[in-house]
């Protein structure tokens, strides 16, 4: 007697897993599935081929994508989970001057962050370290009343009262190790330490009544660093 075969590449995600990770993120596509076997009410069928960039750009922007790759074939859909990754980084740098923004839209001293009009916005902001106070309760009121995702970079100094108020209202902390961040001085045009340690607090409204998560993230997980490498020729 032969023993049927399966195609393990049409095999469904177990909802046990799904449902573990869904209660996380809130899927909202599914980039790899038949009729069948699809888990959102929107997905995408190897007809669609979601490798393919007409067929990313058809993902709404604010979707949580969830992808079960083949088996045979993983590695085109890891390319995809990175590639729409990268293509919803943050909308909106909150503190920023034109030579220095990491977003095509900033906001300048003169516009002033704590009264610009945001909404439905990912942003992301570093503000001046010496008192952060009230950008985190600006930040604080976009995530909860406008629907913004924002993602702040702060240093570590958990006896203050913005921290505290960070571990009250932050979907998320990271704390950064391995290492301290280096900012580049516009005095000096050399990189150097400004605190003792980083970290980024996130507020996310998708993640509202999920809990807060914390965790670390290692200084070498993002990626080349220019300071880094600058010191390593020089030797």
């Amino acid at each position: 007697m032969t023993e049927q075969q399966f195609d393990k590449n049409t095999y469904r995600t177990p909802e046990y897993i799904f449902n573990a990770m869904n209660r996380r993120f809130l899927f909202d596509v599914d980039a790899c599935a038949s009729k069948d076997n699809a888990l959102c009410n929107i997905y995408f069928t190897a007809d669609g081929d979601i490798t393919k960039k007409e067929t990313q750009d058809k993902v709404p922007l604010e979707s949580r994508v969830w992808i079960n790759s083949p088996y045979s074939n993983p590695m085109p859909f890891v390319q995809v989970a990175i590639d729409l990754m990268r293509e919803r980084d943050c909308t909106v740098d909150g503190a920023a001057l034109p030579h220095n923004a990491k977003c095509g839209r900033y906001i300048t001293p003169e516009m002033d962050f704590l009264t610009y009009p945001l909404e439905n916005e990912r942003i992301f902001i570093n503000p001046p370290f010496s008192n952060p106070l009230s950008f985190i309760k600006r930040a604080v009121e976009l995530y909860e009343n406008h629907n913004c995702l924002v993602v702040m970079l702060l240093p570590v100094d958990i006896s203050t009262e913005w921290f505290s108020l960070i571990t009250q209202k932050a979907t998320e902390i990271r704390f950064i190790v391995g290492g301290r961040i280096k900012f580049l001085s516009p005095e000096t045009g050399k990189w150097t330490d400004v605190c003792r340690g980083n970290h980024l607090a996130i507020f996310n409204p998708r993640h509202r009544n999920m809990g807060q998560i914390i965790r670390n993230i290692h200084i070498d997980d993002f990626g080349a660093l220019e300071w880094r490498a600058n010191s390593r020729k020089k030797r």
